[in-house]
């Protein structure tokens, strides 16, 4: 594994963790700091590709839920309207 996945798939949630911080602390709602914190923790997995792909996009599944801003059967729901956009004939 290269040196720049081995440091942004440590300081990734580091970095998380201070956005949210300084969402929260600045006034924003609780639930968008959260959002915005999974965001920027996907986004940089995703784009330096610290994690397989596969992994990051199951972040947001994974964390909305237990942080308590999407109930787990919509983000459920949020993952079968991709599989469904991706591949039609999927029921």
């Amino acid at each position: 594994m290269s040196r720049v996945k081995t440091i942004a798939r440590w300081l990734a949630p580091v970095s998380a963790l201070v956005i949210f911080g300084i969402a929260d602390f600045s006034g924003m709602e609780r639930q968008a700091a959260v959002t915005l914190g999974i965001a920027w923790l996907t986004a940089t997995w995703w784009m330096t590709e610290a994690v397989p792909i596969p992994v990051a996009s199951l972040v947001p599944i994974a964390l909305l839920p237990l942080f308590g801003v999407l109930p787990a059967f919509t983000a459920n729901q949020l993952t079968q309207t991709v599989v469904q956009v991706i591949y039609p004939s999927v029921n």
